[in-house]
């Protein structure tokens, strides 16, 4: 059975883990590991994205980020195929750099957001290459640690914590000395009830010494994935974020802002079952939203054969493919043999 498409919507932050092909090094030094945030920086910008946080290992690399107004996968290819292109050139080598396609985690339930960030900072730790999270250069712990102004954004979490940006250092660097065995990198939904069976111990985590989330504090729309409330372990108090702290997209470049992601959420949910034909949307409406800009949905459609084109063509294949239409329909829409579209779902497992 095939793999489910992603979630992705407006909105929405994930937990992004990508590795390198047959788990080799992606950074073989600290030359490759500055370069790759340089870039990061200029994704963001590019993108309109936010950073919460990372960390760079030797053969993967974690990001906490929180997408737009553009598609997700559109950030991902962009980043992974530009840097690819710069440590094959640099190292002088061909081939594959990344294991397949990157592994996205919808945080769905905001609680599991600092656990998530904690998760992050303490790969190196959990990894044996220090004892502390501080210690290692190549994450954006220091950045909470400090209150460094850059390009990731801590303003999401540490607000959350306390208005007052030295107490909320200080419960961050409290927070970041906790044990946690959970693995947060399963599933497809980190908070939802099949992802919560599936951790050790079946409940939420403590967030801070002295407090716990409370239940009900869960994300109940795509358009409001924020920390909503913590519990001040100081006073006992919630802090209260503000619905209205949203990014805003700018521009038509992407088909995003014309094709509303957020309208199409439950159904884009209920992908990976076949049901009637009359039920399945139109091989368009995949094709568009597998498509980052207009021009990429009309060069498929005239069937150019442009490398750049091919992650678009393959998760427009596998959407369609999953819905019921046959290989000859789904290259009849974008001018492909059945033997064409089969040799390429074969190339991409």
């Amino acid at each position: 059975m095939g793999r489910k498409p992603r979630i992705d919507y407006e909105g929405a932050i994930y937990h992004v883990i990508q590795r390198g092909n047959n788990r080799e090094y992606i950074f073989e030094s600290d030359r490759h590991k500055g370069y790759f945030l340089k870039l990061l920086e200029e994704m963001v910008t590019e993108h309109n994205f936010r950073i919460l946080g990372y960390v760079l290992m030797g053969n993967h690399y974690h990001l906490l980020l929180q997408r737009t107004n553009n598609p997700l996968r559109c950030f991902m290819q962009q980043l992974n195929s530009r840097y690819a292109r710069y440590f094959n050139k640099s190292m002088d080598r061909v081939g594959h750099v990344f294991q397949g396609r990157y592994k996205s985690l919808l945080i769905k339930d905001e609680s599991y957001l600092l656990a998530v960030l904690r998760y992050i900072h303490q790969n190196p730790v959990k990894a044996g290459i220090y004892s502390l999270a501080e210690q290692y250069y190549w994450s954006s712990d220091i950045y909470y640690r400090r209150s460094l102004p850059g390009f990731i954004n801590t303003d999401v979490i540490l607000n959350a914590i306390s208005p007052d940006r030295q107490e909320a250092a200080v419960v961050y660097k409290r927070l970041m000395q906790q044990h946690d065995d959970n693995n947060y990198e399963e599933g497809r939904v980190i908070g939802e009830a099949d992802h919560i069976a599936n951790r050790s111990g079946s409940k939420k985590m403590t967030l801070v010494e002295s407090g716990q989330v409370n239940p009900s504090d869960q994300v109940n729309s795509p358009e409001n994935v924020q920390i909503k409330a913590l519990i001040d372990p100081q006073e006992n108090n919630r802090v209260q974020i503000p619905e209205n702290d949203q990014p805003k997209g700018q521009g038509d470049t992407h088909l995003t802002s014309r094709i509303k992601i957020t309208e199409g959420t439950e159904k884009i949910k209920k992908r990976g079952t076949k049901g009637e034909p009359q039920d399945w949307p139109p091989l368009d409406e995949i094709l568009l939203q597998n498509c980052c800009t207009s021009q990429e949905f009309h060069q498929l459609k005239s069937g150019r054969r442009l490398r750049d084109l091919t992650p678009a063509k393959i998760a427009y294949i596998k959407d369609a493919k999953r819905y019921g239409y046959s290989p000859e329909q789904i290259g009849a829409n974008i001018t492909m043999s059945r033997t064409a579209v089969l040799n390429l779902l074969q190339r991409s497992r």
